[in-house]
């Protein structure tokens, strides 16, 4: 396991005391699980055959596991003879400290040696901040236990066993999305106005028939009006993405093989690459080189998910079901996805959200 700790608080301070005092008195730290991985994750992600991951800053932590998960069962897979996955992962990371970086590179190191072509899984990776040039060149391994003991590398032959959770609950929530509640403003708009220029104009039967001294009457019969176009609105909003959901779920791909039956058990390939797996990056500019980050700017979101988009289309002739895309990070990048998703085609992506706070 991997915790990612900016130590800024009083609880984060302590915590990062507590895991000093276990490395000094060579103990293990207890750790108290209560939360999502990724191996649940899969229940999200399961249903769809293209899988877009958006992660930024800290919200990367909950991406990491689901693709930690996809890529043990692409590693089952290969050993059991079988195609690396029956789905493909397209994965888009921002962040703005290099530590992340480093943080990352031995689980991305596992998906390169696993798939050097990127036809199954593919990650890009975007650093916002430009790093000053003392910066790029720290050594990576000024921890020299660092590159040995990192949780994200696994021993040859290790066996990882999954249940099935019994929880209903979900961490990823769909979302509107902006492309929605501007529709859904408009449409409020309109059927209200329509309404009152229907009742007050025009010989309304329900207004300008009555006589002046029922004037609650009228007062009321306008407020009704406003608050009922509202709820009818949105309640046909909800019944609009109610039905896309049953609709997505009868037209969805079943994998050809289940991966998160009650009890399956995944064996790991040996990690023939771990003794030289940092082999030639000895730097983070050497790292920023390896991993192929871009430096300086975000990344066109849209231009990514076109790509997986234009494959998912090729392979999905008949329809098939829409891109599943999992966001997590701040609003200005579930935004900014929302909006990418948007002018590419908002009935090709479900959003999901995350729904718990970071």
């Amino acid at each position: 396991m991997t915790l990612l700790i900016k130590a800024l608080g009083d609880w984060t301070g302590k915590l990062m005391l507590y895991q000093q005092e276990c490395e000094l008195n060579a103990t293990k730290p207890e750790v108290y699980v209560d939360g999502y991985y990724g191996a649940s994750l899969s229940q999200v992600y399961s249903a769809y055959t293209t899988v877009a991951l958006v992660g930024g800053g800290v919200g990367v932590t909950p991406l990491l596991g689901v693709l930690e998960d996809i890529c043990a069962a692409a590693e089952t897979r290969h050993i059991q003879g079988r195609s690396l996955l029956p789905r493909r992962v397209g994965a888009i990371f921002v962040m703005r400290e290099l530590a992340l970086l480093a943080e990352m590179r031995p689980l991305l190191t596992r998906i390169r040696d696993l798939d050097p072509q990127g036809r199954y899984i593919s990650v890009k990776l975007a650093l916002t901040t430009t790093p000053r040039p003392e910066e790029l060149d720290v050594s990576l391994h000024a921890d020299a236990s660092w590159s040995r003991n990192s949780p994200l590398l696994y021993k040859p032959a290790q066996t990882r066993v999954f249940t099935h959770s019994a929880n209903t609950a979900c961490p990823f929530g769909a979302s509107l999305g902006s492309s929605v509640i501007p529709m859904v403003q408009f449409v409020v708009f309109g059927v209200v106005v329509g309404l009152l220029v229907t009742f007050q104009f025009g010989d309304g039967m329900l207004i300008d028939g009555l006589q002046s001294s029922v004037w609650v009457v009228q007062r009321l019969v306008q407020a009704s009006a406003l608050f009922a176009a509202g709820i009818c609105v949105y309640g046909g909003v909800a019944v609009m993405q109610w039905t896309r959901k049953t609709h997505t779920k009868s037209r969805s791909l079943q994998p050809p093989y289940t991966l998160d039956d009650v009890g399956l058990e995944e064996r790991l390939l040996p990690q023939t690459r771990q003794d030289g797996v940092y082999a030639g990056v000895e730097t983070y500019r050497d790292l920023l080189s390896d991993l192929q980050v871009t430096v300086g700017t975000r990344p066109n979101l849209k231009v990514h998910l076109w790509e997986l988009h234009a494959g998912h289309c090729q392979r999905s002739s008949d329809g098939g079901s829409p891109i599943g895309v999992l966001v997590s990070g701040p609003e200005s990048l579930k935004a900014a996805t929302a909006r990418a998703a948007a002018l590419i085609g908002a009935s090709d992506f479900d959003i999901h959200e995350e729904e718990f706070e970071l």
